[in-house]
């Protein structure tokens, strides 16, 4: 039941949204706004070229892809140099074996064919957004439950993610399959890559900008 009510309300989102009035934004001259996608019977919309609005959330967009392209935080990267500036202090003895580990696990990072499949949440949540967000405003507490929600709609998958934003960068192109194996091992990746770092220490919650 839950599951058809939610059918029906999508197919009255897509009628209202190509025949009803669009929502009222603020909207910068030379800025088009357009309906993206309905995800658990909510619409979506998306700012067209968003990474050159110069706005708050233009900006987060252009940090989500900061640490998109590193495959890492940037709290990830200070630790890397803290424990190399450890190995170098420590005296006269260098441990040799704990530098080479630390920058082979930078170089690994560096090479993920994809970003950890958080990643991808982060910059569809940041690209996307519904009525009752600001198109260039950003509310990183905001968008932590929007993820979920969008998570537990039961519309959204990882192959939808990888889809909408190949449409924003180049990516590889993979099958659903592929994808999801791909992902998969890149968290195995992931996990290991950060406890060889931090080494049994607690790890950072993920920063608030997602």
């Amino acid at each position: 039941m839950k599951r058809l009510s939610q059918r029906l309300r999508t197919i009255w989102l897509r009628l209202k949204t190509r025949f009803g009035a669009a929502p009222v934004w603020q909207i910068q001259e030379g800025h088009i706004i357009e309906p993206a996608f309905i995800a658990g019977g909510v619409q979506y919309y998306k700012v067209r070229d968003q990474f050159n609005t110069h706005t708050l959330r233009g900006m987060s967009a252009v940090e989500i892809y900061d640490k998109w392209n590193m495959r890492m935080e940037r709290s990830t990267l200070t630790k890397y140099i803290e424990e190399l500036q450890k190995c170098f202090n420590a005296g006269k003895t260098i441990d040799i074996n704990r530098v080479v580990s630390l920058v082979n696990g930078m170089k690994d990072r560096l090479e993920f064919v994809l970003p950890p499949q958080e990643y991808l949440w982060d910059l569809f949540c940041v690209t996307y957004f519904d009525t009752n967000e600001s198109p260039y405003g950003y509310d990183p507490d905001y968008q932590i439950a929007k993820k979920e929600r969008l998570k537990q709609s039961g519309d959204i998958d990882d192959f939808f993610l990888f889809t909408r934003l190949s449409e924003l960068l180049p990516l590889p192109k993979l099958s659903a399959d592929d994808l999801a194996a791909a992902l998969k091992v890149i968290q195995q990746l992931d996990e290991s890559n950060l406890a060889n770092l931090y080494q049994g220490n607690p790890q950072p919650e993920q920063s608030k900008i997602l």
